[in-house]
């Protein structure tokens, strides 16, 4: 496995667990990992960067150009000199460069996940008042939000997934506008942290909604993409610190502090009375509610928005829709899969994490998992939002999983938004020694860890369920964290 941390900011970790040795990248680098399927043992190598491996023993530190061998927990080893790039690197290198040289790096706030993807899809404009405008190359009749379909992921709930390949950051990240007579996506200030949102968008529903819109049984619901400077009123549970950041970090918000005191008394926010892209061409999408509940593709399924039926439309505090299973885990829910080898599941790994509740299954190689959110199809790693819990509301549950454990530099961790003090993690300078935790099989028991302690990542709700991730269907694109990483 590749491993690429472009940059490792504070309080963020990265940790990557193998059969014998758990590994903490201590600095931005490059780092592969190669995991003797037969045998337990391990051989790091850094190519750029820093990083201790943890066992049963005092931690190891690997510094730049070394490749270290480990065989066992133990950690009985050698280190040398790396060696040359084998074919594996040089593909790894050659896609490191595709995202070095992106011309939507300079437009966009670093850490915006899947920007580039819009390479060579679209152009750049800078266009006043907006700044720099993203122009998509599209079909005619194109609109936002209205080729794709939604998925539901807890805890956020309805979820966009576009089926563009370029279709993640315009739509978790952003305002769009109709200029010239096009579509544009404005991105958010650059200079702000970028902060994930599962669909910038206003919803329309409810009783008497598209009353001859032609909807069916059922009703319908509808949404139209967030303007330039409108603000975003979460229809999932957030912390106020929250909704500050996913508000500023994705445009650009006049008085947002009387609109974060509106949301909450309110409690969520007087609805704009009228939204700019309301107007435009495709700008209100309406479809049946049944489209929302088995994940239909929206534009086959889109009604006609008579032009007097908007002057009265009124947005809605929530979405009308509860998700069923399709949407929560997708069209192919109970299609029989590939499943690897019984004796790849019941091997241990080594983690400084806590370990995984039981059912929380680990591969024997060194695997990816997500910090928050997660899905075994999806590919993209996205931060959980800090919940707003009302009294005598349980707190959701931890449930990470093994692998690269960390919190990735372009979404706000949980912690940054709601001041929770939580258990700090072993210090970068001077890790525990002792401070491998073996993680056993479901079913198994839990030796006693000799140290180690909580991370901060330990304290995010529970996992996504498998398959209903913003990419778990429509899309080739690949995984995108403040890390990358291959695997072969």
């Amino acid at each position: 496995m590749n491993l690429r941390v472009r940059r490792l900011s504070d309080g963020e970790t990265y940790e990557v667990d193998t059969p014998n040795l758990a590994f903490m990248v201590q600095k931005s680098g490059e780092y592969r990992f190669d995991v003797d399927s037969n045998a337990d043992t391990t051989q790091v190598t850094v190519w750029k960067g820093e990083g201790d491996v943890t066992g049963d023993s005092p931690a190891i530190r690997l510094h730049a150009h070394d490749r270290g061998e480990f065989s066992g927990t133990r950690l009985a080893h050698q280190i040398h000199q790396a060696g040359q790039y084998d074919g594996f690197d040089d593909w790894c290198h050659t896609r490191d460069q595709r995202q070095d040289r992106s011309m939507s790096e300079h437009y966009v706030a670093p850490g915006v996940i899947g920007y580039e993807d819009l390479d060579g899809s679209g152009t750049w404009r800078v266009i006043e008042p907006y700044g720099p405008v993203w122009v998509p190359v599209v079909a005619v009749g194109w609109a936002p939000y209205r080729f794709g379909h939604w998925v539901w992921v807890s805890p956020w709930g309805w979820t966009w997934v576009d089926a563009a390949p370029w279709g993640f950051a315009p739509f978790h990240y952003g305002r769009w506008v109709y200029w010239g007579g096009a579509w544009g996506w404005v991105p958010g200030p650059a200079y702000v942290r970028p902060v994930y949102a599962p669909a910038l968008v206003a919803w329309f529903g409810g009783p008497g909604f598209g009353v001859g819109f032609s909807f069916g049984v059922g009703g319908g619901v509808g949404w139209v993409p967030l303007g330039f400077r409108e603000p975003f009123y979460p229809y999932y549970g957030v912390s106020r610190s929250y909704f500050q950041n996913v508000n500023i970090s994705n445009t650009r918000i006049v008085n947002i502090t009387n609109v974060t005191n509106n949301y909450f008394v309110n409690p969520r926010g007087a609805p704009v009375a009228h939204y700019a892209n309301a107007s435009a061409p495709g700008g209100v999408v309406a479809v049946p509610r049944q489209v929302l509940e088995t994940a239909q593709p929206v534009s086959r399924a889109a009604v006609n928005v008579p032009a007097h039926a908007l002057a009265n439309m009124r947005s809605v505090n929530s979405v009308p829709v509860q998700p069923t299973r399709i949407s929560r885990l997708g069209a192919g829910a109970g299609t029989p899969s590939p499943a690897p080898p019984a004796r790849a599941m019941a091997r241990p790994v080594i983690s400084r994490s806590p370990a995984a509740p039981a059912g929380t299954a680990r591969s024997a190689g060194p695997t990816m998992a997500s910090p928050a959110a997660s899905s075994a199809s999806t590919g993209r790693y996205v931060p959980r939002p800090p919940q707003r819990v009302s009294a005598g509301t349980p707190p959701y549950s931890s449930q990470p999983k093994a692998g690269v454990s960390g919190t990735p530099s372009s979404p706000v961790s949980p912690s940054t938004h709601t001041g929770a003090q939580l258990p700090a993690v072993a210090s970068r300078a001077n890790p525990a020694v002792n401070n491998g935790r073996v993680v056993p099989r479901p079913g198994a028991s839990t030796p006693a860890a000799s140290g180690g302690s909580e991370s901060a990542h330990s304290r995010v709700p529970a996992q996504a369920p498998a398959g209903a991730h913003p990419k778990s269907t429509g899309s080739s694109q690949h995984e995108k964290t403040g890390a990358e990483h291959s695997g072969h």
